[in-house]
């Protein structure tokens, strides 16, 4: 039977695929796709492993260690023990997200940290890890809805709003 959603996800994770500059993001990418096509092959998905969160609580300590840096699928899967396939589809079961959808979450809750402490955007940007100020911007507003240095903005009135008068 055809399935226009899966065929428009696909045809979409393939584009992106094409675009995809970190090598991370295209493993991840190349694994959503493969999972996308394997709901209609004929064989029914892998279980689940059980001990999977332990193995990836020290891939993401990893990556949160090392947020500057383009991070590849072989070197976390050799943090995790596992091969780079087995790894791809273990972590997202696991974790229920992509490696290089875990990396951003961490890149961004660590850019929203330092962009309270008052360090400017495109600072935050190269120390997290992301490519430019700009592309800080994107993935900023997609996840929290507001640009940094509007973040910026809101976090200063309401700290200054909770100091005690001088």
């Amino acid at each position: 039977a055809h399935d226009a959603e899966a065929s428009a996800r696909a045809a979409a994770l393939i584009a992106a695929l094409w675009r995809a500059q970190e090598p991370l993001a295209f493993d991840s990418l190349l694994m959503e796709l493969l999972q996308t096509l394997a709901r209609h092959a004929r064989h029914g998905p892998a279980p689940a492993d059980e001990r999977a969160s332990p193995r990836f609580a020290a891939v993401t300590e990893y990556m949160r260690a090392h947020l500057e840096r383009k991070l590849s699928t072989e070197e976390l899967a050799a943090v995790a023990w596992l091969s780079p396939f087995h790894f791809l589809r273990s972590f997202k079961s696991a974790c229920d997200a992509t490696p290089q959808q875990a990396l951003m979450v961490l890149r961004l809750a660590e850019a929203k940290r330092r962009l309270a402490g008052g360090e400017a955007p495109a600072a935050v940007a190269a120390a997290v890890g992301l490519t430019d100020q700009a592309h800080l911007t994107r993935q900023f507003a997609r996840r929290y809805g507001v640009t940094p240095s509007r973040y910026q903005q809101q976090v200063g009135a309401a700290q200054a709003r909770t100091r005690p008068a001088g």
